[in-house]
This record gives C-alpha cells, sequence and structure tokens, in this order.
C-alpha cells in the first residue's frame, strides 16, 4: 500500500520551502514546523505571505464589523 501524500506536499520535508506570495508577489518562507502544521490538519499550502493573510483577515473583519 502506498503512503497518501497530502496537500501536495512532501510526506517527509525536511527543508524550508520558498513560496510567492499570489498578493505581492514577494517570497516567503514556508517552515518544516509550519508544513507540518498544515499537513495534519489537511490544509492546503499557503498561498499568501503572512503580511497579506494578516491584511485580508483584517479587510474582512472590518467587512463584517
Amino acid at each position: 500500500m502506498s503512503q497518501r501524500q497530502t496537500n501536495n506536499l512532501p510526506s517527509l520535508s525536511t527543508e524550508v520551502l520558498m513560496l510567492r506570495c499570489r498578493d505581492c508577489n514577494c517570497q516567503f518562507e514556508f517552515s518544516t514546523e509550519s508544513q507540518e502544521f498544515f499537513r495534519s490538519r489537511d490544509y492546503p499550502p499557503p498561498i499568501r505571505c503572512p503580511a497579506c493573510r494578516r491584511a485580508r483577515k483584517q479587510a474582512m473583519r472590518e467587512k463584517a464589523g
């Protein structure tokens, strides 16, 4: 039986991955700890850098409130 890979992340990644933000196009690190956190919750890899994620969350709060 083969081991399932979740969210297109390597099953035993020991490397920090460099990803590119969808919004600002800057590169950001996806640490091994974060990879494991995302994998354990079956989340897809982030598509936005931390700053853009914070800004997006803030905009959603302002819109809702």
